[in-house]
């Protein structure tokens, strides 16, 4: 009997694959993962989240990154390329949430991305509280400023152009703000 540790590896770490610091998953074998017959039928659900990568200001083309692999046909060994995806793990994420939930492979993908997210968020709060009171200021300034950016092009997009325009829709958003926060604060009680 060995002293190792008997670890359960997640069918999902298993089909993982890393090219030196990159890690990715194949859409095609996530596909018959996820308990798809069919690969047109994954196929729209990379198309749903693809939508929600772009949806979320993430760049599309990096976290899904259209490839071929080799197929073989015949009795003869021949191959032909087949068209394969390449998903980083937002990617593989989004696909996860976009699949159909009746299937169990789904359920237990959900799990595991939700598992895997909270093991991320818990390592960066460890790390955050290890820094100066500086580089927090740093962090949470550079934050401040991208979501800025982000209000300022939600602005636009909703048709806001003059300083006057903008001072309306940021009193609209301070209104809806607070009575969220009213609501939360009566519902609690």
């Amino acid at each position: 009997m060995d002293d190792q540790p008997n670890f359960v590896t997640s069918p999902f770490d298993v089909i993982r694959q890393e090219d030196g610091e990159r890690e990715f998953w194949r859409a095609r074998d996530l596909h018959k993962l996820l308990g798809y017959d069919r690969w047109e039928n994954f196929e729209k659900v990379i198309a749903k989240a693809k939508v929600a990568c772009k949806y979320n200001g993430r760049d599309v083309d990096a976290n899904f990154h259209e490839t071929t692999k080799p197929r073989r046909v015949g009795s003869k060994g021949g191959q032909t390329p087949i068209r394969d995806v390449e998903l980083t793990r937002y990617a593989c994420y989004m696909a996860v949430l976009s699949a159909d939930s009746s299937k169990p492979m789904v359920g237990h993908a959900k799990d595991y991305f939700a598992e895997q997210t909270r093991r991320q968020e818990l390592a960066d709060a460890e790390l955050f509280a290890q820094l100066s009171e500086d580089e927090k200021r740093l962090i949470y300034r550079a934050q401040l400023s991208l979501y800025n950016r982000k209000l300022a092009q939600t602005a636009h997009e909703a048709g806001v152009v003059t300083r006057s325009d903008h001072a309306d829709f940021l009193s609209m958003l301070a209104t809806r703000a607070c009575m969220v926060a009213s609501q939360k604060t009566t519902s609690r009680r």
